[in-house]
């Protein structure tokens, strides 16, 4: 296949570049900066600019769309990066698919835009805002919905992603964060006795996901996310046996401990995959790669 992925140099995108490169597709890789990705033909360009279409190919068969604001933590001084990036250049990406004639468009959306919520979140509802997402989140769900107005054209995967983590994070990232403050001593500070209930997902997961999405042929929204659903409290017992070091815990016991949990039954009867690797072992390899 003739792939275009944005966000290539990011963390997720990296690996899968490197995946495409393997399997044999003819990957153009869209970096906001350059960054050594080989197997690739690399495309500089800044999303947060109107798309410059003569800098892409003329003939593709997908598109994964990864990229998303580096600002996403700034507001308001980054919500002008956060519409160019993560809403507009999904639009013209949008169309530049329907004129290319693209046959798959992969979305990186995030769990995020649930909120929080006392039982899993489940792909098969309408998403029920309880309270105000903030600016990053209230861009990446209305970029969801221009994306559902293509489905008819191509085939289009939509995936809400949930903790993603693995080698290669940024190191303000949850997972690598409370690893890093395990091995430093500091404290973690957790809602409740138990603190926030994940279900997080190792990047090599992510990945076969996302090739699994290019080979369908009907359009879908999906949760993406681990099959075990842990607390802070035990990520960082986890994080703690790995470093050799007992974590050390502040609790906020006046605050209820909350819930953000994908439900996954949709993403395995649809791409008839259950991710494959678990917490520990993913965990045990960012360790290793963070040493």
């Amino acid at each position: 296949m003739r792939i275009l992925v944005t966000g290539a140099g990011g963390f997720i995108g990296r690996s899968l570049c490197r995946a495409m490169a393997m399997r044999g597709d003819e990957v153009f890789a869209v970096l906001h900066r350059p960054v050594a990705l080989s197997g690739v033909t690399p495309i500089v360009l800044d999303l947060a600019a109107p798309l410059d279409r003569a800098r892409l190919p003329t003939r593709l068969d997908a598109i994964v769309h990864l990229a998303q604001s580096a600002r996403f933590r700034e507001f308001p001084g980054g919500a002008r990066d956060m519409f160019e990036v993560n809403l507009r250049s999904t639009c013209e990406l949008l169309e530049f698919a329907r004129e290319a004639g693209v046959r798959h468009y992969v979305y990186a959306s995030s769990g995020g835009i649930y909120g929080q919520g006392a039982r899993d979140f489940s792909d098969a509802e309408p998403v029920v805002m309880s309270e105000p997402l903030g600016f990053y989140l209230s861009t990446k769900l209305s970029a969801e919905i221009l994306v559902e107005n293509y489905t008819d054209l191509f085939a289009t995967a939509t995936l809400r992603i949930f903790f993603a983590y693995g080698p290669g994070q940024q190191a303000d990232r949850l997972i690598p964060r409370l690893l890093d403050n395990v091995r430093h001593g500091r404290p973690i500070t957790l809602d409740g006795e138990h603190g926030l209930a994940i279900n997080p997902i190792f990047v090599d997961d992510v990945v076969e996901i996302v090739l699994r999405a290019l080979g369908q042929s009907r359009s879908m929204k999906v949760n993406v996310a681990g099959t075990e659903v842990l607390t802070l409290r035990d990520i960082g017992d986890m994080l703690g046996a790995l470093a050799g070091r007992a974590p050390v815990y502040v609790n906020q016991p006046t605050r209820p401990s909350p819930r953000l949990v994908g439900d996954i039954s949709a993403l395995i009867a649809k791409l008839g995959y259950r991710p494959a690797i678990g917490f520990r072992d993913g965990a045990g390899r960012l360790a290793d790669a963070m040493a």
